[in-house]
């Protein structure tokens, strides 16, 4: 064996290791995510292509990185924001090895990579029911469907640094994957997507639940090819999980809270706040930093200690005790690097839609639909484990489409 096929299977078996990083702490995630670009490039050095077409869906699919690249130099914190763009590397990276190295990765290991992130994500499953059940063994088995139970045994995996909401992320694509399988029967599909469905639920993630019940109805119709045991897999779930948003007080609840949203002034919160209320206040302030900032942004480095000024001047300084983002990505490129940043984003996500509509990808229409809901949410290109679920994906169904064309 040469060297180079050498240096190729060992980055294969990097591949397949980093589909696991559901199960990773941060400091080995960033070591595999650093060894998997690293054998990636010196493997791919004598394939790269650089042409105009590359270079236009290198910049179409990276073009925010570089508008809050440029938002540094007019940040007063220099360095907040350099720390910001460190982090995010992997967003611009992941592209360059997709779109200027498409020599490498087979289909077959992509799709072992697929199976990885599913066992992963199956052996966090069973992890988070073992932890809570120790609990419910004391407290009661009927207290399993009370929202903080399965978030607590979430939280208390101390050396993961686990969200309920990116967890959830991970078993809403979880539900995508099983769908597209053709190997499981329609029984045992039908149920492991049940569970799957139930935690995000009790994980109280409005966010993926929603995003999953319209990826679910998206694919019905837009795949008129699929098999008939398919459509009922697909019925079942939509029928399933209408009932349980239906019967939750919590998913349809708008809430009298969202309705301070479209009043000027700012509350100061003499009691603890609801989450609603909290993101309420949060978007309040953004609209009261941004005003005359809107078409560059504040800067990548400043829009946190800005709103951090908001909470404190409106007598909210509780605000200060943990460190509240945007809790809307979209709000935080506005925010960070203008509607030149939020522009460009959407040029990402909608070459992304495209891409999947065109190649007739499913599984990457329903992620694509679950990241851009999710993101109204939550900052999930803010913290590492959202960064890498985002970057591993788009990186595999770049490479499917690409292969396919």
């Amino acid at each position: 064996m040469n060297s180079r096929k050498y240096i190729l299977k060992i980055r294969n078996y990097i591949f397949l290791v980093l589909a696991f990083f559901p199960l990773m702490p941060y400091g080995i995630l960033s070591v595999v995510t650093a060894t998997f670009i690293f054998f990636s490039l010196i493997s791919y050095s004598e394939k790269i292509v650089f042409n105009k077409s590359n270079y236009i869906k290198f910049l179409g699919f990276t073009g925010f990185y570089f508008t809050l690249l440029i938002s540094v130099f007019y940040s007063d914190d220099y360095g907040h924001g350099i720390s910001i763009l460190f982090r995010l590397l992997p967003l611009i990276i992941f592209p360059y090895l997709a779109i200027f190295h498409s020599y490498g990765l087979s289909k077959k290991v992509i799709e072992n990579g697929k199976k990885c992130f599913l066992i992963g994500s199956f052996l966090l499953l069973a992890a988070i029911y073992f932890i809570a059940f120790q609990e419910l063994k004391v407290v009661g088995f009927d207290k399993l469907f009370y929202w903080a139970t399965l978030t607590r045994s979430v939280k208390s995996i101390e050396f993961l640094d686990l969200h309920p909401n990116y967890m959830a992320l991970y078993f809403a694509l979880s539900i995508y994957l099983l769908i597209d399988s053709k190997k499981l029967i329609t029984v045992l599909k039908v149920g492991l997507i049940f569970v799957l469905g139930i935690t995000i639920i009790l994980l109280s993630a409005r966010a993926a639940f929603i995003s999953v019940i319209v990826s679910v109805i998206l694919n019905l119709f837009l795949n008129s090819n699929l098999a008939k045991g398919g459509k009922v897999t697909l019925i079942l779930i939509i029928i399933v999980f209408s009932f349980l948003l239906l019967r939750s007080n919590r998913y349809i609840q708008i809430g009298n809270s969202y309705k301070e949203m479209f009043k000027s002034e700012i509350i100061s919160y003499q009691e603890e706040p609801t989450s609603n209320e909290i993101r309420v206040l949060i978007i309040k302030c953004f609209k009261k930093i941004l005003r005359k900032d809107l078409f560059f942004g504040l800067g990548v480095g400043d829009l946190e200690n800005r709103l951090d000024k908001c909470y404190v001047d409106s007598g909210n300084s509780f605000m200060l005790k943990k460190t509240f983002n945007t809790h809307n990505n979209y709000l935080y490129l506005l925010g960070s690097a203008g509607i030149l940043g939020l522009l460009s984003f959407f040029h990402l996500l909608s070459a992304s839609f495209w891409r999947a509509l065109k190649f007739n990808n499913r599984v990457f229409l329903m992620f694509m639909v679950t990241i851009s809901i999710t993101l109204l949410f939550e900052n999930i290109l803010s913290r590492s484990y959202g960064i890498t679920f985002f970057s591993y994906f788009m990186y595999i169904f770049y490479l499917e489409t690409e292969k396919n064309e």
